[in-house]
């Protein structure tokens, strides 16, 4: 296979740079976008954004998960070890409850820091 011609006689004489229809010009000209008057911070405490809500949701998929997390941890035992990206608190989750609360707590935990930074 030969390589392709390389030398200013075999590149191309003219580029075209400009576009008839230019992209993103309305993006462009509305600047940045602006925040909206309701206080966010307590938007989604009530409703299917509360943490009573989505602790509710993380209950009822950890126990439909159940038998289906006993077969994945008798296959692969990581409960209790750590594993890489995960946090360096896995050693001392042993169980699949006991991850099930961990995430629990970070999600509440994690609500709270959001709930902060929307804060007005």
């Amino acid at each position: 296979m030969s390589s392709p011609d390389l030398t200013p006689s075999a590149a191309p004489s003219r580029i075209c740079l400009r576009s008839s229809k230019p992209r993103f010009s309305k993006t462009a000209r509305k600047g940045p976008p602006s925040r909206p008057e309701a206080d966010l911070s307590t938007s989604h405490s009530t409703g299917p954004w509360s943490d009573e809500a989505l602790l509710a949701d993380i209950d009822a998929t950890a126990l439909l998960l159940e038998d289906a997390a006993e077969r994945n941890f008798e296959r692969w035992p990581v409960l209790g070890e750590y594993v890489w990206p995960n946090d360096f608190g896995a050693e001392d989750r042993s169980t699949y409850a006991e991850e099930v609360d961990y995430l629990r707590d970070w999600l509440t935990d994690r609500a709270a820091w959001i709930d902060q930074q929307l804060a007005p």
